[in-house]
């Protein structure tokens, strides 16, 4: 696996798809919450974690006993190893990939504490000499755990096996396994649905205490302990503690049709328009993300780079910041700034407008949607983090209209 791929793990699905969005995001074994939202009748708190999800989607009981997600169909009563962890316990659920019709729910173990997590986050990007010393530091400190994924009664798991192969290789990561669905097991089904459990501990790892460079710097001890506490219940009890319902389908993309027409203000708080944005360009490339998402973050030194390769043939790139809550949002806009500032971005960045779900739906973040010089969608969204991807789009649309 190449190294952006790898330490994207971090921050991102660290399972079917390397650094895509697939739904919500939640580290429920911390106890703590950036964010605190209310979901159908019960309290929910959900952390922000560095991940391609919509913090909303996992909604946490009051007393932290259940945790539920919408958008893949399950809901899951947590044993106790899993409540007020020392170690990051990131997690979510969704479709994978908008109306493709298969739902992944996941837990991932971090060796570190929530704030560790975040500080490394903060230090890996602002890393100029030697980054790889963090890769090298935090990958064996991701540890699997489960993963249960859904999908209609017409599909095997060996049929979903399939479908995550073809992700895989259309993002050129590396497979483990000829079978992503090896080991799978049946275990409950809702409407026409059927839900697969698939166990993905690391039984017999080994989470280093004393690493090269790190070891002053974070509380190391103890993962061990904890994660093998986790393994057993994931091994003897987790299916067992799952209810199942019918998958919530993500919200449909822009048609091809839809004209994007906004008036909203840069990070600095200067006024700007679509028509300022879009006319300057044939194509303009419109990256919706997040101030909490690691992918989006991980991926913006390659946008710019690609920004600075692609202007001259008449492509440009536009961000929007879309946790921002308007131009008053001062404490999530300094964030962008900061990132902005961290990453070395130049293209635009622009605060989400009242209106924006209308024109570009998402459901997570990154959301990346292309537009003409008249603000006209192009093609439909890409999700999740994918420079390949988006390049390869530019290309073909410059093609299209015979540049």
């Amino acid at each position: 696996m190449r190294k952006k791929q790898v330490f994207a793990l971090m921050a991102a699905l660290i399972l079917a798809v390397s650094a895509a969005a697939c739904g919500s995001s939640s580290n429920t074994g911390t106890g703590t919450s950036e964010a605190e939202k209310t979901a159908d009748d019960s309290a929910q708190s959900s952390t922000e974690e560095d991940s391609g999800f919509v913090p909303e989607d996992s909604q946490l009981s009051e007393d932290g006993s259940v945790i539920r997600f919408p958008k893949a169909g399950v809901s899951f009563t947590l044993p106790e190893s899993f409540r007020n962890t020392k170690g990051s316990l990131p997690c979510g659920g969704g479709e994978i990939v908008n109306g493709d019709g298969v739902f992944c729910m996941y837990y991932n173990y971090v060796a570190l504490s929530e704030d560790d997590y975040n500080k490394l986050l903060v230090a890996y990007r602002n890393e100029k000499n030697d980054p790889e010393k963090y890769e090298n530091f935090f990958n064996p400190r991701v540890m699997g755990m489960f993963s249960v994924y859904a999908a209609d009664k017409n599909r095997t798991a060996e049929e979903i096996g399939e479908y995550l192969k073809k992700l895989y290789e259309d993002r050129g990561t590396p497979l483990s396994s000829e079978n992503p669905m090896e080991g799978a097991e049946l275990i409950g089904t809702a409407g026409e649905f059927n839900f697969y459990f698939l166990d993905q501990t690391q039984p017999d790892a080994e989470i280093e205490e004393d690493p090269d460079f790190f070891r002053d710097e974070y509380d190391l001890s103890g993962f061990n302990e904890e994660y093998a506490a986790l393994v057993n219940d994931v091994k003897n009890n987790c299916s067992g503690l799952m209810t199942f319902f019918e998958p919530e389908r993500a919200a449909k993309p822009a048609e091809p049709d839809v004209n994007v027409s906004f008036d909203s203000f840069d990070l600095d708080g200067n006024p700007v328009t679509s028509e300022d944005l879009f006319s300057q360009n044939k194509v303009t490339m419109v990256n919706i993300w997040a101030s909490f998402c690691g992918p989006c973050i991980n991926e913006m030194p390659e946008l710019e780079k690609l920004y600075a390769e692609c202007k001259e043939k008449g492509c440009g790139i536009i961000g929007i910041l879309g946790d921002a809550a308007g131009k008053d949002d001062s404490a999530v806009i300094g964030e962008g700034k900061k990132i902005i500032s961290d990453t070395g971005v130049t293209y635009p960045n622009v605060i989400a407008w009242e209106g924006l779900q209308n024109q570009l739906p998402f459901d997570a973040f990154p959301t990346t949607y292309f537009v003409d010089s008249k603000g006209k969608v192009i093609g439909s969204p890409i999700v999740g983090a994918d420079v390949s991807g988006y390049t390869s789009r530019l290309r073909d649309i410059l093609e299209e209209i015979g540049q």
